[in-house]
């Protein structure tokens, strides 16, 4: 800590020089190192709280305090530097070099997770009662990694929190089953997905937007390891295997050419059909024959270490759904881990997505979105009305992120606070 002060005092006197010479842009681009002295506070606070003997609880609270000003001062201040966009592109990061940025978001996380540290491990030592020091640290980890005020997450201290969480009673925001699948996407070491895509969309701009999704946001984001397979259909029937459920890293430029010549739409025909169910049925068969060696737990810890999922993209077509609930009854064993995404576009028949939505929970993290590409923003229903509407949708925009995050995984390791970059060029 007295080497940052020391830093600091040096920094200054040399930008008071350069200011004196009239050069304002060297001043500019020169480091206060301020969030790194706020950053190691913390750490130092941490000590404090867990070392009972030596730290009484008056002095950690006026230290936590201290910090909470010193650290939102630093933030609303002139003096607060932001960390470059590269520093969070996971491999480009590699280039910078030099001590990494502490920003806004690093220091709050860091911050509500010590607070509720605070309130947990020094409970006996303050006035509230027990019940409500727990509440306050429910709270505070909640924060930590849902504050709207953060918007980049460190993964590891979320895994702390959420770990810290787990032992705590329910508090009014958290829902207790919900911890444990957070938690499990630390360890899930390989995915496997298999998308059932509709080709006739009668716009082309709604063709569009989901063949990105799938090509950026599910193809692309996944690891060389994870198996992807794809399904095709026309106006809900002639399933076809496109892409056999493989290694995304086996034949990959070929499995990115096969999903960019699927930029063609062509007329949609809205009959009856029952061959989604039979695409559906295949996928669970194919996975589950991929896939059975992959039954290891993790760490004794009762998660899976591979997550297995469905993404069917629907048409506005009437469906029979009777084969595939059928199948589930009989093969109940294959919905531990496998879970079914349906997404309808524009379906307005409640009927159908009532079934789709009941089929898609059955599996434990499954769910069905119907997607408008066409909003009518002139239309504003009450959220009673919303409530017991069956054919509510929601823009792409909204429902994109959310799949993607049903689906991602998190890492538990930490970045590196310091990193070089030697160019040889």
């Amino acid at each position: 800590m007295k080497c940052f002060q020391v830093q600091q005092k040096h920094q200054l006197e040399k930008q008071a020089q350069l200011r004196l010479q009239g050069k304002l842009e060297q001043v500019n681009n020169q480091r206060s190192f301020r969030d790194m002295s706020l950053f190691i506070k913390l750490l130092r606070l941490e000590l404090k709280i867990c070392a009972k003997d030596e730290w009484n609880v008056t002095n950690v609270c006026t230290s936590l305090q201290k910090a909470h000003t010193q650290i939102f001062e630093y933030i609303e201040s002139e003096d607060y530097e932001e960390a470059p966009v590269e520093q969070w592109k996971g491999n480009v990061s590699a280039n910078l070099k030099g001590l990494w940025f502490f920003n806004q978001d690093m220091l709050l996380q860091n911050l509500l997770y010590v607070t509720g540290l605070f309130y947990q491990v020094r409970r006996r030592e303050l006035k509230f009662r027990k019940q409500k020091c727990l509440d306050i640290a429910m709270g505070y980890y909640f924060k930590s990694f849902a504050s709207p005020l953060i918007s980049h997450i460190e993964q590891k201290l979320m895994k702390k929190a959420i770990k810290k969480m787990t032992h705590l009673p329910l508090h009014q925001n958290v829902d207790r089953m919900v911890l444990p699948l957070i938690l499990s996407k630390y360890y899930v070491k390989q995915r496997t997905v298999m998308v059932i895509m509709e080709l006739c969309n009668e716009d082309p701009t709604t063709h569009e937007l989901l063949l990105n999704f799938v090509k950026t946001q599910i193809f692309e984001k996944l690891l060389d390891q994870d198996n992807f397979g794809l399904i095709t259909m026309r106006s809900g029937i002639q399933p076809f295997m496109a892409i056999t459920l493989d290694k995304k890293g086996l034949n990959t430029k070929m499995k990115r050419k096969q999903l960019a010549e699927l930029n063609f739409t062509s007329r949609m025909d809205i009959k009856p059909s029952k061959e989604l169910e039979e695409a559906i049925q295949t996928s669970f068969e194919v996975i589950e024959e991929k896939t059975m060696g992959g039954r290891k737990r993790e760490k004794s810890q009762g998660y899976q270490d591979q997550v297995k999922w469905i993404v069917a993209i629907v048409g506005p077509q009437h469906q029979s759904l009777n084969v595939i609930n059928y199948y589930l009854d009989t093969h109940s064993e294959i919905l531990l881990n496998t879970n079914l995404l349906l997404i309808g576009s524009n379906i307005a028949d409640p009927d159908q997505c009532r079934a789709y939505r009941q089929l898609a929970e059955r599996t434990p993290e499954g769910r069905f979105f119907n997607i408008n590409f066409e909003p009518d923003f002139t239309i504003f229903l009450a959220e009673e009305e919303m409530a017991f509407d069956d054919t509510q949708t929601m823009t792409y925009i909204e429902a994109f992120p959310r799949i993607e995050a049903l689906m991602s995984l998190y890492d538990s390791k930490r970045e590196p606070f310091i990193s070089e970059h030697i160019d040889f060029n």
